[in-house]
């Protein structure tokens, strides 16, 4: 990395005017550092609401450029794909419009970065709740909602993976390894793509000292809503699974997911439910349901694993 990089931020967002709204101000609300510069890119994946006024305001006299972009083939891996395109610096960090960023989030990865030569870098995820009294959930929930907490700096490798939501990447890595996988239309085309880095023996590594605040509306913290993250959670990683390390192997691993599934969550479900543990509860059975998707996905052929994926798809919930 460069003695002071220019980076571009790249939001991609659909219908989520108000939330992209806070998320912009707290961009434009980090200090200027000498280490880096940047951009905000926006892109616009099709919204029909005052998405486009939200960036046009946030632009005036913002002490950070600002520019807009309207992506309408839908799908976030389309969207940010046209957002690397766009993007006018050498490095890119990816944010997503319900997040928040903490004064220094930046600064950290781009320290990281810098002095230990690495090509990518990634931070931690802090729940940020929206209702006062939000429920009671489990490590596992969280997990589901994006909580990600590492004390420690650790290297990424196949099952410790960044998110896009916490990223700076070297841009010259989507000309090496290609752009995100366009056919995840709606989730994992991250952890898709991560994968390739990994698996390319590309530096870069956690960054405990950088997190963001992840935005939880009341709906999400619903039960219903956990166990639908699970699935899409339990397709994605067999999904990746079957492509890297190949049909065989991932079914024998779905294998031992059942048995964890009827074995040890089963036994831990019967607890919660004696004990009137919801949080347990919501947690054991969003566990089960992810190892029931990758079971699904796992022996699946291609249609039925498209077919199970759109009804999985997350799109501006």
């Amino acid at each position: 990395m460069t003695e002071q990089p220019f980076l571009s931020l790249v939001v991609v967002t659909y219908n989520r005017g108000d939330a992209l709204r806070e998320a912009l101000e707290s961009l434009l609300a980090m200090p200027k550092y000498p280490d880096y510069d940047f951009e905000i890119v926006v892109i616009d994946n099709g919204s029909t609401d005052h998405t486009p006024s939200v960036v046009q305001n946030a632009a005036i006299n913002a002490p950070y450029k600002v520019r807009y972009f309207f992506e309408p083939k839908p799908g976030i891996a389309c969207a940010r794909n046209r957002g690397v395109r766009e993007s006018e610096g050498d490095w890119i960090a990816f944010f997503d419009d319900d997040q928040l960023a903490p004064s220094d989030w930046l600064v950290h990865l781009v320290r990281a970065c810098r002095s230990e030569d690495l090509r990518y870098a990634g931070g931690g995820y802090v729940l940020k709740y929206v209702q006062p009294n939000p429920p009671p959930l489990d490590v596992f929930s969280r997990q589901m909602l994006g909580e990600f907490v590492v004390s420690t700096p650790t290297h990424y490798h196949y099952h410790f993976l960044p998110a896009t939501g916490n990223v700076v990447i070297d841009k010259s890595l989507f000309a090496s390894l290609g752009e995100f996988d366009e056919s995840m239309h709606q989730s994992g085309e991250d952890t898709e793509w991560f994968t390739r880095l990994v698996l390319a023996k590309i530096p870069g590594r956690h960054v405990p000292e950088s997190h963001i605040l992840h935005v939880i509306p009341p709906h999400r913290t619903d039960s219903n809503y956990i166990e639908y993250v699970a699935r899409r959670s339990g397709i994605i990683l067999a999904y990746r699974d079957r492509k890297y390390r190949g049909i065989p192997m991932t079914r024998y691993l779905s294998l031992l997911r059942l048995l964890r599934s009827f074995t040890l969550c089963t036994l831990q479900r019967t607890v919660a439910k004696l004990t009137r543990n919801q949080a347990m509860e919501v947690g054991t059975t969003g566990k089960m349901k992810r190892d029931l998707a990758y079971i699904w996905t796992a022996w699946g052929n291609e249609a039925s694993i498209q077919k199970l994926a759109s009804q999985n798809a997350h799109r501006g919930k």
